[in-house]
């Protein structure tokens, strides 16, 4: 049984990416390495991709809605992640992390039919987005053309930026939680967004309202 569990652990480490996987993101734990100060976690995201990123006393973690050591952390912990490349080797590094609580399943009925639907995308913790903002670059402008995938704006200088849409892009309207649908053409937004691994700018929030129009 030790030869088994060791060769699994060994086929897990071999599998395991070290790559940075961007921004915030779910997965399953599968192993922690280290001490409470210093470490490793596996991770396998919920496309069944494994990460091995590294944490350490500066790596924000959360449990039970209080910070926590991450010498609590176990094996088939659900958790939330927000990774970044480390500075020192270019590698996935952790920032911050909750252990998100596992959703109750309720047994259906033998005389129930189960539609299959799609898994539905996991919301990123607002909590860690106030004390993390995502996005390093910021853009003002007038929507001119919209579809489910992008935006288009018009900026104070005459240029058209083009932005992609996140499944998890957050929308506010005059400060209130909206839906994409709700965004008017020809409305000035102020978006808060990044680039991804293709270099193509995506936001991470858009926001307008009264108060963000230009004077």
């Amino acid at each position: 049984m030790q030869v088994i569990m060791f060769l699994f652990l060994m086929t897990l480490g071999a599998l395991a990416q070290d790559g940075v996987r961007p921004g915030f993101f779910e997965g399953e734990l599968l192993e922690r390495e280290g001490t409470a100060s210093e470490g490793t976690l596996t991770v396998r995201e919920q496309d069944n991709k494994v990460y091995r990123c590294s944490f350490d006393s500066k790596t924000y973690i959360e449990h039970s809605r209080h910070p926590a050591s991450a010498m609590l952390l176990k094996a088939g912990d659900h958790l939330l992640l927000l990774a970044e490349r480390n500075p020192g080797n270019s590698k996935c590094y952790i920032r911050a992390l909750r252990v998100m609580e596992a959703p109750a399943k309720a047994e259906p009925r033998p005389s129930q039919r189960v539609p299959m639907r799609k898994a539905p995308r996991a919301t990123t913790s607002y909590a860690l987005e106030s004390l993390f903002p995502r996005g390093n670059l910021t853009f003002a402008g007038v929507v001119v053309r919209r579809s489910p995938e992008r935006i288009i704006l018009r900026t104070r200088s005459g240029e058209e930026q083009s932005i992609l849409l996140r499944e998890d892009t957050r929308f506010l309207g005059s400060g209130l939680p909206v839906n994409a649908d709700d965004l008017p053409l020809n409305s000035w937004v102020f978006v808060r967004a990044g680039r991804n691994f293709d270099n193509e700018v995506e936001a991470f929030q858009v926001v307008w309202g009264e108060i963000l129009q230009p004077k």
